[in-house]
């Protein structure tokens, strides 16, 4: 069901290219100083995203080990998906811990007198694209997964005969 989308793997590898393909087109018309003074609003902004997705991450693994028995872990074990969560939860951290620490790296060397080259924009840019959209991948696949335990268990649930009185024993007793 789930390990047959060759896109879903590489996606978030391939338009991020096409994110640095377009600022590069806008950096060619922009001043590069506007740039620069932007930038360690960026960079900010990467720090501060970057550690809420490396904290969703964890609390996220500490969530699937602790659902062990679940009608959601035996599905995710039937559909033979758990292998591919875990691979993106992990690729997702790992491009998450770097452009966090290639942020501090930048922010702390742009505060100096000696400015980083611009040059370092685009990978920045690459890896912050890319780990927005490996978060946002493994959060689709959830749902995803929930959906589809989801319609699993209300098949099961219709399927099920639900007693139901019948309507005369249900009324309340006649009085004269």
């Amino acid at each position: 069901m789930f390990d047959n989308r060759k896109s879903e793997r590489y996606y978030p590898f391939v338009l991020p290219l096409l994110a640095v393909i377009i600022y590069h087109a806008y950096a060619m018309q922009t001043p590069d100083n506007l740039i620069v003074q932007k930038f360690p609003d960026w960079l900010n902004i990467s720090i501060t995203l970057s550690g809420i997705a490396l904290g969703f991450l964890g609390t996220m693994i500490g969530a699937v080990l602790s659902i062990t028995s679940s009608t959601v872990m035996d599905f995710i074990y039937s559909q033979k998906v758990d292998h591919l969560l875990m691979q993106y939860i992990r690729g997702a951290a790992v491009i998450n811990l770097l452009v966090l620490l290639f942020s501090i790296a930048l922010l702390v060397t742009s505060s100096t007198p000696i400015v980083p080259p611009i040059w370092l924009l685009y990978p920045w840019l690459y890896f912050f694209c890319s780990s927005f959209l490996c978060s946002y991948r493994i959060i689709h696949l959830l749902f995803m997964l929930l959906g589809a335990v989801n319609n699993e268990n209300r098949a099961k649930h219709q399927k099920r005969k639900v007693y139901s009185p019948e309507p005369e024993k249900l009324s309340a007793p006649k009085t004269d």
